[in-house]
């Protein structure tokens, strides 16, 4: 065999496993997501922008809201596959469901009822209380996303929109998947990218409630279905040369772009105007080469591959849900009882004191993460190969 085709050999052994979820570098961007993401949540203070230090600052963490549209797309990505895998299995949808239930309910549906019954019994939760009691409905149902930028949300538990988008998601998608064929599946996912940026562009122009076009399911399934493009070209080697040679083509100019909807906008913020529609579908699309990048061998960007295969990302990702569902909650505990502090003193030690604080919460939420998995979440995942066996 010639060095060329051993190497391509090689190759496509790669992407098969690839295609079986089985390369550590998708964990390692779920790592590298939710370090983004929990950076960006947990420095949220009121603190005065009166440096240089700050601003810059506030610019650096505030584009951290990428990272959840860096789950949305690994999430389109593995489950597409995972579905695809498993289409002919005489236990598809059960298998699917209770896979999914068995991973995340335990965690989520524990916090809920420490938040929404425990407490309430233990302590006076005041006006949180009282809103919690009109509001609760929607989180128990994974509803929340569409209700919260009309009803408001419940600190400490605001962060569970993206969860909500997730599990409707998984409601639909298995029934897609078996039910279109692969070309309709990606028009279908064509179709569902240029349907979200117009809605948000529609919903800008309407003056719709910001947090209505970050937190809406339609429109934020762009992200999720460029995972689930990836996904099923991966599985097609012609349709993913295609596939990757565009996205390839398409990286630089639409990093530069992103730049220019920087400055316009003044910084990364979710809420800017151009960010909510042009932007967040560059950003779909840029994650989606980072997992292509990641994850194939055939591509020279090997710097990519090992930092996103380094233990400590990986580590993260192991954990990341438990890290995603308890940072908040430490958060708004923080900011009850360390905003003086964080906020105090001179100009020059407030970026400092912010950054102890953010470095304290990533410590607790790995810990405390850590702890749920081995106390709670791993009881439940063991009871997959029980419960949901995949033929």
């Amino acid at each position: 065999m010639r060095d060329d085709q051993f190497v391509e050999s090689s190759n496509e052994k790669m992407r098969a496993e690839v295609v079986r979820g089985r390369l550590p570098g998708l964990d390692g961007i779920r790592g590298l997501a939710i370090l983004v993401v929990l950076v960006h949540n947990v420095s949220y203070f009121n603190e005065p922008a009166d440096s240089i230090a700050i601003k810059l600052l506030r610019v650096a963490l505030g584009g951290g809201w990428v990272g959840v549209q860096l789950f949305f797309v690994l999430s389109g990505f593995l489950i597409t596959g995972i579905l695809l895998d498993t289409k002919r299995d005489a236990h598809y949808f059960r298998s699917f469901y209770l896979r999914r239930i068995l991973r995340i309910f335990p965690l989520y549906y524990l916090t809920l009822v420490g938040a929404f019954v425990v407490l309430p019994h233990v302590m006076d939760l005041g006006d949180w209380g009282a809103r919690a009691r009109h509001v609760q409905i929607w989180y128990w149902t994974y509803l929340m996303n569409w209700t919260d930028p009309f009803l408001g949300t419940l600190p400490g538990l605001s962060h569970f929109w993206s969860l909500a988008i997730e599990e409707q998601f998984y409601l639909v998608w298995p029934f897609v998947i078996l039910t279109l064929s692969t070309d309709r599946l990606m028009r279908l996912c064509g179709l569902l990218v240029a349907s979200a940026f117009v809605t948000r562009l529609v919903m800008v122009w309407c003056a719709a409630p910001v947090e209505a076009i970050y937190n809406f399911t339609i429109t934020r399934w762009d992200a999720l279905a460029c995972g689930a493009a990836i996904a099923v070209a991966m599985r097609q080697p012609g349709r993913y040369a295609n596939l990757q040679l565009l996205l390839r083509r398409a990286a630089l100019p639409l990093t530069v772009a992103l730049l220019l909807v920087v400055v316009v906008d003044r910084g990364m913020s979710w809420s800017a105007p151009m960010m909510q529609t042009v932007g967040y579908s560059i950003v779909a699309v840029l994650c989606g080469w980072l997992i292509v990048v990641a994850t194939d061998p055939a591509l020279p960007f090997k710097w990519v591959r090992r930092a996103t295969a380094a233990p400590v990302l990986r580590f993260l990702g192991k954990y990341s849900y438990g890290m995603y569902v308890v940072h908040w909650p430490i958060h708004r505990l923080g900011q009850v009882y360390l905003t003086g502090w964080v906020i105090a003193g001179s100009a020059s030690m407030r970026p400092i004191r912010l950054l102890a604080y953010v470095a304290a919460n990533l410590i607790l939420s790995t810990a405390a993460a850590v702890a749920v998995f081995h106390l709670v979440e791993r009881h439940f995942l063991a009871m997959k190969d029980r419960w949901a066996k995949r033929d």
